[in-house]
């Protein structure tokens, strides 16, 4: 995860440099990031399945899907897997094993240059051949009504905000360049799972605090979310709706509470844990430790990391080659 953020933390960099003027005006801040909710999209390639086919294993079939990453998140081709449900495997003539595919590609990010031009990532096809049901069906048709295919992959999310520092961090004197008690601006990747509010408030003569939601914006797409290295697995609820977070200012005495399996760090200014989201929501409070206080913005990083599923549905016709 680290080494896919090194453009994003020189972004960061110049997020913070953009800031203010040097005349102490606020300037507007530009979104480094492509933005929006979406994560890998998957669709039955047209007639793979085939609306209907016949039993006596003569009418053998392949469903074909199409994967293409819109979200701003590299994944390796062996961190996504499309798993078929809605039948036996025997049925088709397949094995347990047989249902579940990875791609033999990675799954390029979709992405914005630094001129503000979109990059498309690839698109992926996944194949599962020579279906076949070989055994004759009672009556003239059978109808499987869903046909599903599910595809789990690992995900992240990276968003972005500023912090302010004042000299007097209690009760500041004059404009200032920054506030120290507002709804800041947070830019997110394009992900499913983003940061949707970000405020901050201060706290002591040497510390501000910040708070954030980590909040699930996919669900419109039957999205789910599952806990880091879970490969999706339902059968177990303490993986679902489960986020690891990483916040980093860069900054010693940072904490954050709402985590699970967190701390203090108080060198290198990054803290890491789990959120359960309840209803799709979680939030996260954070105090920061200010060692010289002086008039003066600085970024804050949050990073996600999960499992997440995506679903299409089909349903196919089965039948009889010799009638009722």
């Amino acid at each position: 995860m680290k080494q896919k953020m090194i453009l994003i933390m020189s972004l960061v960099i110049f997020l913070a440099a953009c800031g203010s003027s040097d005349d102490g005006k606020q300037v507007s801040r530009q979104n480094p990031f492509l933005g929006g909710t979406n994560g890998v999209m998957i669709e039955y390639v047209q007639n793979s399945p085939p609306s209907e086919v016949y039993d006596g294993g003569d009418s053998p079939f392949n469903i074909v899907l199409k994967l293409k990453n819109r979200g701003e998140y590299f994944i390796p081709k062996d961190k996504v897997y499309v798993e078929l449900a809605g039948f036996a495997p025997e049925a088709f003539g397949l094995t347990p094993a047989a249902m579940r595919v990875s791609p033999q590609e990675d799954l390029i990010a979709t992405t914005v240059d630094s001129e503000g031009t979109k990059i498309e990532g690839n698109e992926v096809y996944i194949e599962f051949e020579n279906l076949n049901h070989e055994d004759p069906i009672t009556g003239a048709t059978f109808t499987y009504p869903t046909i599903r295919a599910d595809v789990c992959y690992q995900y992240g999310t990276v968003a972005q905000s500023i912090l302010c520092s004042r000299e007097d961090l209690v009760q500041p004197q004059g404009e200032g360049v920054c506030s120290l008690s507002e709804d800041k601006v947070v830019f997110n990747s394009a992900a499913p799972v983003q940061i949707t509010r970000l405020r901050q408030n201060p706290m002591a003569k040497d510390k501000i605090g910040f708070q954030f939601d980590v909040q699930h914006l996919g669900i419109d797409a039957q999205g789910k979310v599952f806990e880091l290295g879970t490969a999706c697995e339902e059968t177990f609820r303490t993986y679902e709706d489960k986020v690891m977070v990483r916040v980093t200012t860069d900054r010693p005495g940072l904490y954050c509470s709402g985590l699970i399996e967190t701390g203090t760090t108080t060198s290198t200014g990054t803290i890491e844990g789990a959120v359960n989201l309840y209803g799709g929501k979680k939030m996260v409070q954070c105090t920061q430790v200010i060692q010289n206080p002086g008039d003066f913005e600085f970024p804050v990083t949050i990073e996600l990391e999960y499992d997440y599923q995506n679903t299409v549905k089909t349903s196919l016709v089965v039948k009889h080659a010799g009638g009722i």
